[in-house]
């Protein structure tokens, strides 16, 4: 997961870099958010006003991957062709 903090052009356009390879959280002022639409698919985080690290909200756990299908393995019975 990829964890973005800032605002602005610059963030949006590293924020659609980002999401195209992993999940990707925005953390920005809510002041700032203004119809942006290369961050749908991301998780955004929209503070209220500045505020220093500590202060910060505690984020969600990013979600589990999904199953791959190389991890499970299924026995078909054999067919017998007469």
């Amino acid at each position: 997961m990829y964890l973005l903090v800032g605002a602005g052009d610059p963030l949006a356009r590293l924020a659609a870099w980002c999401k195209r390879s992993r999940p990707t959280c925005v953390v920005t002022l809510a002041a700032g958010l203004q119809g942006e639409d290369d961050l749908d698919g991301c998780e955004v985080v929209a503070l209220p006003h500045p505020m220093t690290v500590d202060a910060l909200p505690a984020l969600p756990p990013p979600p589990p991957p999904p199953p791959s299908s190389s991890r499970f393995l299924v026995a078909l019975p054999s067919a017998t062709v007469f």
